[in-house]
């Protein structure tokens, strides 16, 4: 379930996996502050723990709610047949701006064939599914520019050329590759809380035994604007999400920038303190990044603030970034902490 919609700079399923064994038992309770497409949160509940994920973005609590539903083979594949079963009169496409850029006629209607129909199913959990497989597929299907990475729709840079694409097909394949899955949850006793909001108006989560996160790079990515076409088809305000989101790659040029950046993150890092019971855990990995060729020094800032708060820092060791994605180019490395609560 982790490979539904591609999601950019996520975990790699195997660091909160290693991180839920070792800091925690069965039955407690884990949290993901920034829990972008629900990694944490699946490897939680493979593990037998109760999971709470927090995030700004509308596609990523999707991605983490879909990741977490229980689901029948066979139910799928009744809705998978009447999604399939596109009437020409009914279609159902949002306005978004720039649409007729983003994708030609034929791709629009046949992507307004495939909502409508999932928005007739009645379900949540089975319409939240085949309509993240319909939003997989977006970039896909869209007017990509001959040289084409996640920057340029971030900037909402056009597309150039036109491109000839079988949406019925293309769907129909990410149907077949989903049934081939082998990871959905089946049986769940344990609880599973997904909340779209910004994490410091989030005030109800309580004695959490453990924090698995990787907290906002500064300047790093544009976790909103990177899938402005799938949250079009959402119907969500990207830019004013993105006016949101802390350490957004496109805030970097303003002038207090830097400052701006670790005002908010000290606010959202004490805030998400209070969430975590005396003696629990806090695992994240991070890294420090650029400005204008200067290095940032966000790690270093990090362990500080927390010790200043009432946590020891128990472990910190590094990891290589092998297969960099495009943010990450210029991010070699980054520290993994442990961070251990010493205070109520």
């Amino acid at each position: 379930m982790h490979n539904i919609y591609p999601y950019h700079a996520k975990f790699t399923q195997e660091i909160p996996r290693k991180f839920i064994k070792e800091y925690s038992s069965e039955g407690d309770t884990i949290l993901d502050p920034f829990c972008g497409c629900g990694t944490s949160l699946l490897e939680g509940l493979k593990l037998k723990r109760n999971v709470i994920g927090i995030d700004l973005s509308p596609i990523g609590i999707l991605c983490s709610k879909v990741k977490t539903y229980k689901y029948n083979k066979k139910e799928i594949e009744k809705y998978a047949e009447k999604v399939l079963n596109i009437d020409e009169k009914k279609i159902l496409i949002p306005e978004f701006p720039n649409r007729e850029s983003w994708f030609n006629k034929d791709v629009l209607r046949k992507l307004g064939m495939l909502n409508y129909n999932i928005h007739s199913i009645e379900i949540v959990e089975y319409r939240d599914l085949f309509l993240l497989i319909l939003l997989s597929i977006l970039n896909n299907c869209s007017r990509k520019r001959k040289t084409w990475n996640l920057g340029y729709l971030a900037d909402n840079v056009l597309p150039d050329q036109d491109r000839k694409v079988d949406v019925i097909k293309l769907y129909r394949t990410k149907i077949k590759q989903l049934n081939e899955r082998k990871d959905f949850i089946k049986n769940n006793t344990y609880s599973v809380k997904c909340i779209e909001s910004d994490v410091l108006k989030v005030n109800d989560v309580k004695n959490v035994d453990l924090i698995v996160t990787s907290p906002p790079y500064p300047f790093a990515v544009d976790f909103i604007r990177y899938h402005r076409l799938a949250l079009y088809w959402m119907g969500k305000p990207v830019e004013e999400l993105s006016s949101q989101e802390v350490g957004a790659r496109n805030k970097r040029s303003r002038k207090n920038a830097l400052n701006d950046f670790f005002d908010e993150m000290e606010k959202v890092y004490k805030h998400i303190m209070k969430m975590v019971k005396k003696d629990g855990y806090w695992c994240m990995t991070i890294g420090d990044t650029t400005r204008k060729k200067e290095k940032i020094n966000f790690v270093d800032w990090t362990i500080n603030l927390f010790e200043k708060n009432g946590w020891t820092l128990e472990k910190k060791t590094f990891r290589y970034l092998k297969q960099q994605t495009m943010a990450q180019k210029r991010i070699k490395t980054e520290s993994i902490l442990i961070f251990k609560k010493q205070t109520n």
